[in-house]
């Protein structure tokens, strides 16, 4: 199965005009059910669209960086995913975790009983729009055709089993091992992370700091033995 049957020109929306994160989810949420695989669903009506990418949205900011989005929901009724790409006319503010404004939006409806298969196809999308210039080319493009192309020149093979380059993204934030804590705890604050890489005089990764860490290491023992 491969990535661009998901992505075809008529899955493509070109120059795309939203002014924030919501009329963007609408725009998309809109067109994605015009697709055949939704339209002729007969179990998935537009209402269930729009308010499972809302509700999913309300959990977490789906921007995932470097001006890129995937706004998504999982559907019982459908037997396959429906993917919708679309190319913004002007980046739009989407509260991604780099603050970045989002540049190109893939909206995702994959069936309930099947979130393995959803989250392989997104992974591979990633992993096309990755290499440098992917976002320079797609944005320059200018015809849905010359989008899918893109994907289809890749040839990528969408696969059941996920493994961890997946779902991995590389550190937001690395420290050396003689950084303060008192740094490094601000660090972890102001990005919100869980954990913080740490590296050497070669940026090669020696270990790390978790949330665990510090609170075991400033915890009195009375309080851990709680």
């Amino acid at each position: 199965m491969k990535l661009s049957n998901y992505i075809t020109k008529d899955s493509v929306m070109m120059s795309v005009k939203a002014s924030s994160k919501d009329e963007l989810l609408n725009i998309m949420a809109d067109e994605i059910v015009k697709l055949p695989k939704l339209r002729d669903c007969a179990a998935v009506t537009d209402e269930m669209v729009k308010k499972g990418i809302f509700d999913r949205e309300k959990q977490s900011s789906t921007g995932l960086g470097d001006g890129y989005a995937f706004p998504h929901a999982r559907l019982a009724g459908l037997d396959d995913i429906v993917v919708l790409l679309g190319i913004l006319d002007e980046p739009v503010e989407y509260e991604s975790f780099d603050k970045k404004p989002v540049q190109i939006a893939c909206m995702i409806i994959a069936p309930e009983e099947n979130p393995t298969l959803a989250l392989k196809v997104m992974s591979e999308i990633v992993r096309s729009l990755n290499e440098s210039n992917s976002l320079k080319f797609l944005l320059e493009s200018g015809r849905p055709d010359i989008v899918a192309d893109f994907f289809k020149e890749k040839e990528t093979h969408v696969e059941e089993t996920i493994v961890a380059r997946d779902i991995m993204r590389a550190p937001l934030v690395e420290v050396k091992a003689d950084t303060p804590l008192k740094e490094v705890t601000r660090l972890m604050s102001k990005h919100r992370l869980g954990a913080i890489v740490i590296t050497d005089k070669e940026n090669k990764v020696v270990g790390e700091i978790t949330c665990d860490i510090l609170f075991n290491y400033g915890m009195p023992d009375f309080f851990k033995s709680l």
